[in-house]
C-alpha cells in the first residue's frame, strides 16, 4: 500500500512540474513530453500504483492528455505480430502443463546422469533450460517448481530441506532464463527484439541464425551456473535409496495417451517450421505458433479448450506488451530515442565494439534494478543502440542481441517475474540469487563481448 501512495505521488509530482523545466538541447517539448511519459509509465510499473493491465490500458490514452498524439496515432503501434505470438505461447504452456512430458524428461536425464543431489539438480537445471527454449520461461520453472518441491519432502530434516530448496530455487529461474535464449520461441523478449531489430534497422535474424548465436552461449554458462549453485549453497546429501524411489514414482507414470503424442508431434512440427523459416520468409514465426494453437483446438485432437486458454493466458503482460510498443513507436517518432543515444553513450571514431558491448551490460544490469521490465527496457533502448550501431558502421544486431539478453537475465535480485515465482517458496533470501547471478552475469556479459561480434560477422 505504502509503495503504491508513494508512486502515485510521484507520478502526479511528474506531471505537475515538468512544465516548469528547462528543455533539454537537442530534445523539444514533444520530446519532453514523450519523455515524461516514458517516466510516468515506468513509475506505474514499478509502484504498481493500479494494477499492470489497467496502467497500461491507461497509459494508451495518457499521450492524448498530455498533447503528444492523437489516440489514432499512438495505437498504430499495437497491433504488432510480438502481440500474437505471445498469445500463442501462452496456449502452448497451457498445452505442456496438460500431459507428463516435462516428468519424463526428468526422468530420463535422472537416469543417464546417476542418483545424488548435485546431479539431480544439473538434471531439472537442463530439463528446464531444454522446455524454456521453446516456451515462456515462467510456465517452464514453475512445472519444474512443482517437481522439486515433490523431491524436497524427501529430507528428514527441516534444515536440509531449507538448504537444498535454496539451491534448487535458484536452479531453477537461473537455468529457464539461460534455456529462454536458445531460440527465438524462448522468451518474448527475444521475438521483441527481434521486431524493433527489423524495424529500426531492417535487419532479420533468421530462426537457425539466432539458435547459431546464443546457444553456445548457453551451452557454456548453463553448467558454471551449475558449479556456482552447489558450491556457494552446497545441497545436503541425501541417501541414494530415497532417490531411486522418486525416480520409481516418476516412473508410475502411465504410457503416453494419445494427447501427449500430438500435443509432442505438434510442438515439434512448429520447431521444424520455425528452424526451417530461416530459409523460407513465407513461414513466419508468428504464423506457425498461431496455426499450431488453432490445431490443438479443432475436432478430434482437442488438447485444450476456450476455458483452458483464456485462464492461462495473462492479459496484463499482453496489454502491457502493446503499451510498452505503442510508447516505444512515440519515442522513435518524436525524437527522443535519438536524445537518449547521445546521452547514453559517447561514441568516438574507432570506439572499441568489446569496451562498448560491457559498456551495455553494466548500463542494463543498472536498469533490472531500476526497472525489472524487460519488455519496457527493451522498447525504450533498442533504438538508441541502432542509432549507435549506425553511427559506428556496425551491424546493429551485434548490440542489438546482447541488449536482449542482459535485460532478461534478472539474477542480481528476485525482482522479474521468473525468479519471483521460486523465491514466493520461501526458500532463499533476496540476496541470495545474486550470489550466482552476478558471477554469471559478469561472465555473460565478456562471453558476449567477445562472441556476438564474430557470431554476426559469420552468420548474418
Amino acid at each position: 500500500m505504502r509503495k503504491r501512495v508513494i508512486g502515485l505521488f510521484l507520478c502526479l509530482a511528474v506531471l505537475l512540474f515538468y512544465p516548469s523545466l528547462p528543455v533539454p538541447e537537442g530534445l523539444g517539448i514533444i520530446g519532453v513530453k514523450t519523455l515524461v511519459l516514458l517516466v510516468i509509465a515506468v513509475l506505474l510499473w514499478i509502484t504498481e500504483v493500479i494494477p499492470l493491465g489497467i496502467s497500461s490500458i491507461f497509459l494508451l490514452v495518457l499521450p492524448l492528455m498530455m498533447g503528444v498524439s492523437t489516440l489514432k496515432e499512438t495505437l498504430t503501434a499495437f497491433p504488432n505480430p510480438t502481440i500474437f505470438f505471445v498469445l500463442a505461447t501462452f496456449g502452448i504452456s497451457a498445452a505442456i502443463s496438460k500431459v507428463p512430458t516435462t516428468k519424463r524428461i526428468l526422468l530420463f536425464l535422472l537416469k543417464k546422469l546417476g542418483g545424488n543431489i548435485n546431479l539431480f539438480i544439473l538434471a531439472i537445471m537442463i530439463a528446464t533450460a531444454f522446455i524454456s527454449s521453446v516456451m515462456s520461461n515462467i510456465p517452464a520453472t514453475v512445472m519444474f517448481m512443482t517437481i522439486a518441491l515433490s523431491f524436497l519432502t524427501l529430507y528428514d530434516t527441516e534444515a536440509e530441506k531449507q538448504r537444498t530448496g535454496r539451491a534448487v530455487m535458484i536452479a531453477l529461474p537461473v537455468a529457464g532464463m539461460i534455456g529462454g535464449i536458445i531460440t527465438p520461441a524462448g522468451s518474448s523478449n527475444n521475438i521483441l527484439a527481434l521486431e524493433l531489430l527489423k524495424e529500426y534497422a531492417n535487419i532479420s535474424i533468421r530462426f537457425i541464425d539466432w539458435i547459431g548465436i546464443c546457444l553456445p552461449v548457453a551451452i557454456i554458462l548453463l553448467p558454471v551456473a551449475w558449479i556456482l549453485i552447489i558450491k556457494i549453497f552446497k545441497p545436503a546429501s541425501i541417501e541414494r535409496v530415497k532417490i531411486d524411489n522418486f525416480v520409481l514414482k516418476l516412473q508410475q507414470i502411465e504410457k503416453p495417451e494419445l494427447k501427449e503424442k500430438l500435443v509432442v508431434l505438434i510442438i515439434f512440427i512448429m520447431v521444424v517450421l520455425w528452424i526451417l523459416s530461416s530459409w523460407f520468409p513465407n513461414l513466419n514465426v508468428t504464423v506457425i505458433a498461431i496455426c499450431g494453437l488453432a490445431v490443438m483446438f479443432l475436432p478430434g485432437i482437442d488438447i485444450l479448450s476456450w476455458k483452458d486458454f483464456k485462464d492461462e493466458v495473462s492479459w496484463d503482460v499482453i496489454l502491457m506488451v502493446g503499451c510498452v510498443l505503442c510508447i516505444g513507436n512515440l519515442i522513435l517518432k518524436n525524437g527522443v530515442a535519438a536524445w537518449f543515444a547521445e546521452i547514453m553513450f559517447k561514441i568516438e571514431a574507432g570506439t572499441n565494439i568489446f569496451l562498448l558491448i560491457l559498456q551495455l551490460a553494466a548500463f542494463m544490469y543498472l536498469m533490472q534494478l531500476i526497472l525489472p521490465n524487460a519488455p519496457a527496457v527493451i522498447t525504450s533502448t533498442t533504438l538508441p543502440v541502432t542509432i549507435v550501431a549506425a553511427e559506428l558502421g556496425i551491424n546493429a544486431a551485434v548490440l542489438v542481441v546482447p541488449l536482449c539478453i542482459f535485460s532478461s537475465w534478472t539474477m542480481i535480485l528476485p525482482l522479474s517475474a521468473v525468479p519471483m515465482m521460486t523465491f514466493s517458496k520461501g526458500y532463499y533470501a533476496m540476496s541470495d540469487i545474486g550470489k550466482v547471478g552476478i558471477p554469471v552475469l559478469i561472465l555473460l556479459a565478456f562471453i558476449l563481448a567477445s562472441w556476438i561480434p564474430v557470431a554476426c560477422k559469420i552468420l548474418l
